[in-house]
């Protein structure tokens, strides 16, 4: 009998697990591409990829920030 209230439980932590995740990846800001790759800027201002990864190359950044501030497409 409390085999089936873990296997509940275990569920219901993957379940409220991939909830959160696909909510965060839905929020996501949109993505600025350089040199094939996705970009996302972060609310202190630095960019990450979409791995999570934060950008410390000082070519990527200038490239990032001139991007950013360029008007966008019609």
């Amino acid at each position: 009998m409390s085999d089936h209230w873990v296997d509940a439980l275990r569920l219901l932590s993957i379940v409220g697990l991939s909830y959160g995740a696909w909510q965060g990846w839905r929020r996501r800001p949109p993505a600025l591409r350089h040199a094939g790759r996705a970009y996302y800027r972060l609310a202190d201002g630095r960019y990450c990829t979409r791995w999570g990864r934060v950008v410390t190359d000082p070519a990527t950044l200038a490239a990032l920030s001139a991007a950013s501030q360029a008007p966008p497409d019609p």
